[in-house]
């Protein structure tokens, strides 16, 4: 009986634990502005990169991180713009974006622009990895807790991913957050 006692007080405290962190979402990569496509068309001209922090239903109020171009991918680093005031660094050596408040749902980031040459090869990644800068060793995020509670920098082991001209075999497909009825009539004020 003390065994099954003492089981069932560890379950209820892992439980309340899981359920303090905060869903601050992700980093991810898209190559349209409507945020629907990750597959990237190596052109003779401007490619845009569009950063997104997807998915911050608790909110998040900033992020550090990096984009890796794969050994694939052949297109010139020509500029980024970010639509918030305070981003320390570069986003091919490590990048730090305060948002100014917190953000909920998808947020535009950050927009990267190549010009691409046409030579990438089939199937490039390019993904969203740690900062080599950031003292965990991982991708970043600060969620929108206040004090005495929070803000709290959770750690994801990487972002979103991107491929560059896809074929059949490396299609890249959108991630996709399962939600509740609640959370959904949520969104439309119901």
């Amino acid at each position: 009986m003390k065994r099954i006692l003492l089981l069932t007080v560890v379950v209820l405290c892992l439980a309340g634990l899981a359920f303090a962190q905060s869903d601050v979402g992700s980093i991810d990569i898209f190559s349209d502005a409507a945020y629907t496509s990750c597959n990237f068309i190596d052109v003779i001209g401007l490619v845009p990169v569009y950063i997104v922090h997807t998915h911050a239903n608790d909110g998040a109020a900033a992020s550090q991180w990096m984009l890796e171009l794969g050994a694939g991918v052949i297109m010139q680093f020509v500029g980024s713009n970010s639509p918030f005031p305070t981003a320390i660094g570069n986003p091919l050596t490590g990048i730090s974006i305060a948002y100014g408040s917190c953000q909920t749902g998808n947020t535009l980031i950050l927009t990267v622009n190549f010009f691409g040459s046409g030579t990438s090869a089939t199937c490039s990644l390019m993904s969203i990895v740690p900062d080599p800068g950031a003292l965990s060793g991982m991708v970043e995020i600060v969620d929108c807790l206040e004090p005495p509670v929070g803000p709290n920098k959770i750690t994801l082991e990487k972002g979103g991913q991107g491929r560059v001209n896809p074929d059949l075999t490396c299609d890249c497909t959108v991630p996709v957050r399962e939600t509740t009825w609640g959370g959904i009539k949520a969104l439309y004020g119901e």
